[in-house]
């Protein structure tokens, strides 16, 4: 799921859950009076009902601000895993270190699960299986734990 496309992702670690947040609002930008001189009054009277606006996108873990570029960081990192190859079933029945449940704006759902498997890799499942390289995960938790810090 692209990151435009998310509303939230619930980021469950070792037993906790996190909620993390994309919000992207419009706010007016300031206007520097003091460089105004007389020949853009008449241009700036026209324009005056037209406020310039700036788009400013928030990233949220928990209700509480995030740093954008951690944040970003933890989802590319996210979106990038890949398996190294495709198992027919899961025969890890072990409990999952970490489930991403990415919840989209069109009210789509994505969850996926990546479950310690052995010395060098996970079972990722998605309704599909497949095997992850250990040190991807170990990245995409480390990554995690960078964004949410601040939460502990």
């Amino acid at each position: 799921m692209t990151i435009s496309d998310l509303d939230h992702l619930d980021v469950t670690y070792q037993g906790t859950t996190y909620t993390l947040k994309r919000v992207v609002t419009e706010e007016k930008v300031e206007k520097d009076e003091s460089k105004d001189t007389d020949a853009d009054a008449d241009a700036d009277s026209e324009d005056a009902d037209e406020e310039e606006t700036k788009t400013v996108t928030t990233y949220y873990v928990n209700d509480q601000e995030a740093d954008s570029d951690a944040f970003t960081a933890f989802y590319r990192a996210a979106a990038g895993m890949t398996c190294q190859s495709r198992l027919e079933e899961n025969t890890n029945k072990g409990d999952a270190e970490l489930t991403l449940s990415y919840y989209g704006t069109d009210g789509s759902e994505i969850t996926i699960s990546y479950t310690p498997r052995d010395s060098s890799f996970y079972v990722m499942e998605d309704g599909n299986y497949g095997l992850v390289n250990k040190m991807n995960v170990k990245d995409l938790i480390d990554a995690f734990l960078t964004l949410t810090e601040d939460e502990k």
